[in-house]
């Protein structure tokens, strides 16, 4: 547990370099919460996690023997995700082995005197010219696909051949113990899984050592001596790649649950700050700081709040915001423009931000109108009911993530307080616009006069109650 928790504390600092400080205190946060989480459960090992929970979050997520995962599907994708590597892996291999028999064949001409034009021409042909053409068949469609079939068809062609060489040739019998390269070739050059690499090596080297006896004369000590060579070579073999898949096969559920945990993060993130600015962060954007010409803001407040949250209980207060603002939180997100925040019972959204967008105040509108429906129907436990205050105003605004460790995506001007205003200033139940929103909207809407008012700050304005679309309708539905 020591070693993960380091493990975040290390993981974090290395993504403050690369991106800003509050992605990474974002997700050492969610690491050490998750970390904390197994932790319980290593210590109540009766407890099993929910049925929601990831497969791979499982201690056994895949075989002890032949190291497949529990779960076929991982196990699909494990291979998706090693197919490319495999593939060069492969062809590389093969580029060796054409190397390595060339290369033999070289020195075949200078040790080697009986049958050695037959020798050459099975070393070019039945080990350099097979290794070649299942190269080229790795770059086809067909050989991507059978790439198993392909390793054993080439592999046991080539053992043949070496067991020919050896059978006419006037090699010496230390020559046969060559056939460990082979071994070992195929367990740590093949890429095709520990059970199946394991076993292509184990048929070769029975077909290689069944066929010996019968090519050559041999004295059986020496037969003995190169049979107990090919077993420790395929005992190290296997063992030395069953590790190395073991830990391959950690190292992809480690980096999956890694992947999962940058999923949590980014989804905190993105209830956190809008995703336009979520991906400006990713990309290493230290401050975030945006003039916008013109952006509609909105402040809505919850009328006499103060006095009726002081008759219910917490929890009662608890509920009723969550009802309200979720519901103002769907609507924002269908008229397409972007909550702010909340502080106490005010609730803040702007359209036009972070990406400008024509449409913008309108938007702004409907939602006014919608989140005004949407209370008529809430009433607080005793009975009262929910009257809401809005105030909108349209212009010239500075937005940009502000905060290190508690981090929001805020705006600030005229604009901002201008909204502030209007919300302010307004009367229970209606919707309070400046005089250049309603120049905006034009006909598009129906208001009524509110006069000239003072506003703090500003001095007399001309203002409007926003209350309805032209058409009949409740707001402006993109």
């Amino acid at each position: 547990m020591q070693r993960r928790v380091m493990f975040a504390a290390s993981f974090a600092k290395t993504m403050t370099g690369s991106r800003t400080h509050k992605l990474a205190a974002a997700r050492s946060r969610i690491l050490l919460l998750r970390m904390s989480r197994s932790k319980n459960r290593d210590l109540h090992p009766g407890t099993e996690p929910h049925a929601g929970a990831s497969k791979i979050s499982r201690d056994r997520y895949f075989s002890r023997y032949s190291l497949r995962f529990l779960d076929s599907d991982l196990e699909d994708q494990f291979w998706t995700a090693r197919f490319g590597s495999d593939l060069r892996q492969l062809r590389f291999s093969l580029v060796v082995a054409i190397a390595v028999n060339v290369g033999f064949l070289a020195l075949e001409l200078f040790v080697l005197n009986e049958n050695l034009y037959l020798v050459a021409l099975l070393r070019l042909v039945g080990c350099a010219l097979v290794f070649a053409v299942a190269l080229a068949a790795t770059f086809t469609d067909f050989g991507k696909q059978h790439l198993t079939a392909l390793a054993v068809l080439t592999m046991a062609i080539f053992s043949l051949s070496y067991t020919a060489i050896n059978g006419m040739s006037d090699a010496p019998d230390i020559y046969i113990s060559g056939y460990i390269l082979a071994i070992l070739f195929t367990l740590y050059f093949v890429p095709l899984g520990f059970r199946n690499t394991s076993s292509l090596a184990i048929a070769m080297t029975l077909l290689f050592a069944t066929l010996v006896p019968f090519t050559r004369a041999i004295a059986p000590s020496a037969l003995l001596i190169i049979y107990a060579q090919f077993l420790a070579a395929l005992v190290m073999g296997i063992v030395a790649l069953y590790w190395l898949e073991r830990l391959q096969r950690r190292n992809f559920v480690n980096l999956r649950r890694i992947g999962d945990e940058r999923g949590r993060y980014r989804v905190l993130l993105n209830q956190i700050l809008p995703t336009e600015i979520v991906e400006r962060l990713e990309k290493g954007e230290g401050e975030i700081a945006d003039e916008f010409a013109e952006s509609t803001v909105l402040f809505a407040d919850i009328v006499g709040f103060t006095a009726v949250s002081e008759r219910h209980k917490p929890a009662e207060v608890l509920a009723l915001l969550n009802r309200i603002f979720r519901s103002f939180d769907a609507l924002a997100a269908g008229h397409e423009v972007e909550k702010i925040k909340t502080n106490g019972d005010a609730y803040m959204a702007a359209g036009g931000l972070p990406q400008i967008r024509p449409g913008h105040c309108e938007a702004i509108a409907g939602l006014a109108l919608d989140m005004m429906q949407a209370v008529t129907d809430i009433r607080w436990p005793d009975g009262t009911p929910v009257s809401l205050r809005i105030g909108i105003h349209t212009g010239p605004l500075i937005a940009g993530v502000i905060g290190k460790s508690r981090f929001a995506y805020d705006l600030w001007g005229d604009t901002v307080n201008t909204a502030s205003r209007m919300e302010s200033h307004s009367s229970n139940g209606r919707i309070q616009v400046s005089d250049s929103v309603r120049a905006v909207l034009g006909d598009a809407f129906t208001f009524d006069p509110h006069g000239t008012i003072d506003v703090k700050g500003k001095g007399p304005m001309k203002t409007w109650f926003l209350t309805g679309r032209s058409d009949g309708g409740t707001g402006n539905r993109h």
